[in-house]
């Protein structure tokens, strides 16, 4: 009996070994004893508390509050007079010096010793008549800034989740805090990292979010001849030749509208799969290691 293309390209899937999952960190406040310090709890990460006025140009002196002193990031209860706890889950938040919030100048920062390609943290509110706006920023390892992530304000007992994600892996700081455009006193909770294999980048990705789209290419636009932010060939340069590489069928073009291309045939997608499949395990040059 004749295989349905489903069937084909399943059936040629189940041959292709299985990659390394990623892992997921989860430091819970919660799961510590009262007072307990987290600066190295995790062997993947670091914590510490960094002073973001003092020295504004994170992470050149990750960990140095003020120097040569380091103030413990700590497990500590939270709770509101009125009845409840600050938190996003039980009854503690990251802490320092028993102060349970984190401002500008409190901020927790982390240092990732593994790939890492997500950062989430819980951003919660802490005053009634006062609004206060979480930010998460994150950096590579030379202390580019990759992202940042700002929170709609929120008030007391209201969470946002500050997060974000780089399907690069190339994610080795990271620091959240109460942005100063708002009430300083929104505190931190339920700490979430992925670490572990990363997601290949279309080398036409140039801003590596996991996307090719019109951002990419405008970004090619402002770096040709000038810089080599959209140097997807790794010449060294951004010109013609990285263009190129940026696909031209089947994505969202600049205006954000969808570049069309001609369709192949179902039959003709199917033994398409199967071949992109076929290839994966038969790739010329590698070899695969059996335990």
């Amino acid at each position: 009996m004749k295989l349905s293309c489903l069937r084909l390209v399943l059936w040629a899937a189940s041959l292709v070994p299985s990659a390394a999952s990623a892992a997921l960190t989860v430091i819970e406040p919660d799961d510590y004893a009262e007072g307990a310090v987290l600066n190295n709890v995790s062997p993947l990460m670091q914590l510490r508390i960094y002073d973001g006025v003092v020295y504004p140009n994170f992470p050149q002196h990750f960990g140095v509050h003020p120097s040569p002193s380091v103030i413990p990031v700590t497990a500590n209860e939270n709770p509101d007079i009125f009845g409840g706890y600050f938190t996003s889950t039980g009854t503690k938040t990251f802490g320092h010096a028993n102060i349970n919030f984190a401002p500008e100048s409190r901020q927790l920062a982390m240092r990732f010793l593994a790939p890492t390609t997500q950062v989430s943290v819980d951003f919660i509110g802490t005053e009634r008549l006062a609004e206060q706006i979480g930010v998460l920023e994150v950096f590579d390892s030379a202390g580019a800034l990759l992202d940042t992530f700002t929170s709609s304000p929120v008030l007391a007992h209201q969470v946002s989740t500050l997060s974000l994600s780089r399907p690069a892996g190339d994610i080795a700081y990271a620091r959240a805090f109460s942005s100063p455009a708002a009430s300083p006193f929104g505190t931190l909770d339920n700490l979430r990292v992925t670490t572990g294999p990363s997601t290949p980048v279309d080398p036409a990705d140039f801003d590596a979010n996991g996307r090719v789209d019109g951002e990419d290419l405008r970004r090619w636009k402002t770096n040709f001849g000038a810089k080599d932010e959209a140097d997807a060939d790794g010449d060294g340069d951004s010109d013609g030749a990285d263009f190129l590489k940026w696909p031209r069928t089947n994505r969202t073009g600049a205006n954000g509208a969808t570049v069309s291309a001609a369709v192949p045939e179902p039959s003709m997608l199917c033994l398409a799969s199967v071949a992109a499949v076929w290839l994966t395990i038969h790739r010329p040059g590698k070899q695969r290691r059996t335990s």
